[in-house]
């Protein structure tokens, strides 16, 4: 899938040709802030909050993690990692931790690729079809690795034979 095929299932295919220009894929669309998408030419806070927010969703299928900047709050920081300090400050113990509805649910959901839970009649095709473009990039990486591997086992087998 391409940055044009995702922008149109956005409804915001008008912006593909400003994507394509600043040479922004669905690789690096993670990284991209409400600043530097007004700064590309994309003003509209609507159309900027439903571009962050697909991007969320990509960075979640690829198992990737949207930059401070990109995904901070006031503060410049996610959300998460203020409340991920606050746990490792103040530590729950196991019966307030069980009360949380929250922590409750997201143990009983599976979780997708990147640590977000997307229920299994949730997921849109356009994420399920990133998702598919993800694992295909990350099995042609392990096999190119297990290729590498195959080759050094070789090399070593021959200088210990030879």
């Amino acid at each position: 899938m391409g940055i044009g095929e995702w922008l149109q299932g956005l409804g915001l295919e008008r912006y593909t040709a400003v994507f394509e220009e600043q040479e922004v894929d669905l690789s690096v669309v993670h990284a991209i802030s409400a600043e530097e998408l007004a700064g590309i030419g994309i003003t509209d806070r609507l159309h900027q909050g439903r571009i962050l927010q697909a991007a969320d969703a990509v960075a979640s299928v690829l198992g990737l993690r949207r930059l401070r900047a990109a995904a901070g709050g006031k503060d410049g920081r996610p959300a998460a990692a203020k409340k991920q300090r606050q746990l490792i400050l103040l530590p729950t113990n196991g019966s307030r931790e069980a009360a949380d509805p929250e922590a409750v649910a997201a143990r009983k959901q599976p979780l997708a690729r990147g640590g977000t839970a997307y229920p299994v009649g949730e997921e849109t095709r356009a994420l399920k079809r990133v998702k598919l473009e993800a694992l295909r990039q990350e099995l042609a990486t392990h096999e190119a690795t297990v290729a590498e591997l195959r080759r050094m086992i070789a090399g070593l087998e021959r200088e210990l034979d030879g």
